[in-house]
């Protein structure tokens, strides 16, 4: 007896079968490489590098940054780790200093760690970058925003925008909030942050019908900064721009307070941490700052953060947190080597805790800022619906 098949209304065409195969095993292969076994070139723990200042004058960062990693290794391996592989940080205290995280990030590599976490500071940054394109040996930063770093866009990746929007955001959002202000001194951290940053605010200030009158530059760790102060009191601008990290902006603060320069300051967002309005005191009151964005969308964190370390949480925990989930969520999808990961990173579309990551050509992530400002002794985001931008800044964005 003949098996009966039934009969279709209509048709299918050889190319037809062929396609709809072809769509299912891809659907299969997506499914297996992301959700299935690990391939064989995942070892049976998954080690991921970090290269941070866990001590010296910048450990303020590196702390909360591995904090912010560690929390993410807690749910990643919560949750059955990456492709059913735990994950583990192997951490290089590299103290703030270039050539300790040169060293450390060579040790990593000779180890076939093919991913690593940091550095802090765009100098550093700018001196493993070369390596990392040597070495084919991912870095991503969470912090390092120098322009010079999109100049390796192979390995090198960051989860902060670069300062060619900072300076800009700053050079339209200063004379918005301060229409007053016509001229600005610029006092930077000598080094490859701060000279960027300073540039693209000098480039762009003028733009917002504003002029730069004063650049001073300032070496960090001076007990004070007095014969700074006191240059910015003769060219007598309407604001100070003030780019630098927390330990010595209290310095200049208090050394301005002292000498009684009553200017507007508009700063860096490395100086958004409680430090400054509790060491400064009343002078820092209404200092504002412009920050990548880092309002964190998750309540749910927030509270176990403060239990876990009995503190009030800044950015550089959440952008540490946002940084190892970005690696897992390259891991899970590529093999476990450098080539790999960078080609994944640079097809995902993560959102964390502080909004969406995804990476450009250059290894760069689109800015996306919040305007800081003290009041009453705490840093407060200022609503955006408070900030009206002149419609001369409006044409010139929409240029």
């Amino acid at each position: 007896m003949n098996p009966k098949f039934p009969k279709f209304p209509f048709k299918i065409s050889l190319s037809t079968v062929i396609f709809l195969i072809l769509i299912i095993s891809g659907f299969f292969y997506l499914y297996m490489y992301n959700f299935g076994p690990a391939p064989q070139s995942y070892p049976e723990e998954l080690n991921i590098g970090a290269i941070l200042p866990l001590s010296g004058s910048m450990k303020t960062y590196g702390i909360e940054i591995m904090q912010g990693v560690d929390m993410a290794v807690e749910d990643l391996n919560k949750a059955g780790g990456i492709r059913g592989r735990p994950v583990a940080v192997e951490y290089f205290d590299n103290i703030g200093n270039t050539n300790l995280a040169v060293f450390g990030f060579k040790d990593f590599a000779d180890k076939n760690i093919p991913v690593i976490i940091g550095p802090v500071t765009s100098t550093t940054a700018l001196a493993l970058a070369p390596l990392a394109e040597e070495l084919e040996t991912v870095l991503i930063t969470p912090t390092a925003t120098n322009p010079g770093l999109s100049d390796y866009p192979n390995y090198v990746f960051r989860t902060i925008s670069s300062d060619v929007y900072q300076g800009k955001g700053i050079a339209k959002v200063l004379p918005t909030m301060h229409p007053e202000v016509k001229t600005a001194a610029v006092l930077y951290i000598n080094t490859d942050y701060g000279t960027g940053l300073k540039e693209s605010f000098e480039e762009w200030f003028p733009k917002s019908g504003g002029k730069v009158i004063l650049s001073e530059s300032y070496e960090q760790g001076e007990k004070h900064y007095y014969d700074a102060i006191k240059r910015i009191k003769e060219i007598n601008p309407d604001a100070v721009v003030l780019i630098g990290t927390v330990e010595d902006a209290t310095t200049i603060l208090k050394d301005a307070d002292e000498m009684n320069l009553d200017k507007v300051w508009f700063c860096s967002e490395g100086l958004i941490n409680d430090e400054v309005p509790h060491t400064v005191g009343l002078y820092s009151e209404g200092i504002c700052a412009l920050m990548q964005s880092s309002q964190i969308q998750s309540n749910e964190f927030i509270s176990r953060y403060t239990e876990k370390y009995n503190k009030t949480i800044d950015w550089p925990v959440s952008y540490g947190y946002d940084t190892m989930m970005v690696v897992a969520e390259a891991l899970s999808a590529s093999d476990y080597n450098g080539k790999s990961i960078s080609e994944s990173l640079k097809t995902i579309r993560h959102v964390g805790l502080c909004g969406p990551k995804v990476f450009d050509e250059n290894g760069d992530i689109p800015p996306a800022y919040d305007i800081m400002r003290i009041e009453k002794g705490k840093w407060v985001r200022v609503k955006w619906n408070q900030v009206v931008f002149s419609e001369d800044n409006v044409a010139e964005e929409e240029h």
